[in-house]
């Protein structure tokens, strides 16, 4: 046996310029993270536009056509989550791009168990007659 050993050598650094992302990270993004923020779209637009709405009326209360001139203010965060998921996914985060779709579909798949339930509470008093 031989007592001659090699000398340490550090790992060589990347090549390119930028650092490599932690372990953890993926540059696509989070599917959690696109879930949180079509809620959060939905919930703080709604805000926004409920805040918007009351202003107006406080302002000009007589105003008869207060009322249905906010139906597209309320379709606001509705656009505002649509184009954060296509604007995510341009800049290749398509993971939560994906994951604001899926805030999409949770919220269908919510309200069509509702107007099932809805059903079949009239339905089991009785029926539609």
């Amino acid at each position: 046996m031989s007592d001659e050993q090699t000398p340490y050598t550090p790992p060589q650094a990347p090549l390119s310029g930028r650092a490599p992302a932690p372990a953890g990270s993926d540059p696509r993004g989070s599917l959690g993270a696109g879930i949180g923020l079509f809620f959060a779209c939905l919930v703080g637009g709604g805000l926004v536009a409920w805040i918007l709405r009351i202003a107006i009326l406080a302002a000009v209360p007589d105003w008869t056509y207060a009322g249905p001139m906010f139906a597209i203010p309320a379709l606001l965060p509705w656009l505002a989550a649509l184009v954060l998921g296509l604007w995510l996914a341009s800049r290749g985060r398509t993971r939560t791009a994906l994951g604001i779709l899926v805030g999409f579909g949770l919220l269908a798949a919510v309200v069509l168990l509702l107007v099932a339930a809805c059903f079949g509470i009239v339905a089991g008093m009785g029926g539609f007659s």
